[in-house]
């Protein structure tokens, strides 16, 4: 797989933001075998977010607040690393990043870590909610984010999308 390094002109904020373009197109970075997602696992968004480009993720929403929620998979690519190297690898690209809280989360009978973050992109602050699991070989990152501060009523929603998830791998994933 090739992935181009042109950068389109965004038109939003959150496409200007290299650690959005990491999650949702995270398949162009770490060399050439492309990414293999998920197949048949669930969620459950509430029904007043409004599903937006995914890019190369597996789901996006865009919430009224301003928000972005991404949900990316991989299947094919470290699974058994480290929990906490996952989610710093998701900060990529972000600069003084400071982790407010950490904690350890059993979704779908596994251990999964959520991180509550902020830093700045450019000259632009930036908030992060940040769910990472490893689950039958497979990980799942599920991000909220924000320029401003992310609201309690966002978090509280994000928090019941990620206690939706569940997922069991099936045969050729």
């Amino acid at each position: 797989m090739r992935c181009s390094n042109e950068i389109v002109q965004p038109r939003t904020w959150w496409k200007r933001t290299p650690v959005v373009l990491l999650l949702l197109f995270g398949g162009c970075f770490g060399g050439e075998r492309a990414v293999r997602h998920a197949e048949g696992y669930h969620i459950s968004p509430p029904k007043r977010w409004e599903s937006t480009d995914k890019g190369r993720g597996d789901r996006a929403f865009k919430l009224k607040s301003g928000s972005l929620v991404a949900v990316s998979s991989s299947c094919n690519r470290h699974a058994d690393a480290d929990l906490q190297v996952l989610t710093r690898h998701l900060l990529i690209g972000v600069r003084n990043v400071v982790f407010i809280r950490q904690t350890y989360l059993e979704v779908n009978a596994a251990q999964g870590l959520y991180s509550s973050v902020r830093g700045e992109v450019g000259q632009d602050p930036i908030r992060f909610e940040i769910f990472v699991i490893s689950k039958a070989g497979c990980i799942f990152d599920f991000t909220l984010l924000n320029k401003k501060d992310i609201s309690a009523s966002d978090v509280a929603e994000f928090k019941q999308l990620v206690m939706s998830f569940r997922y069991a791998k099936r045969e050729g994933n």
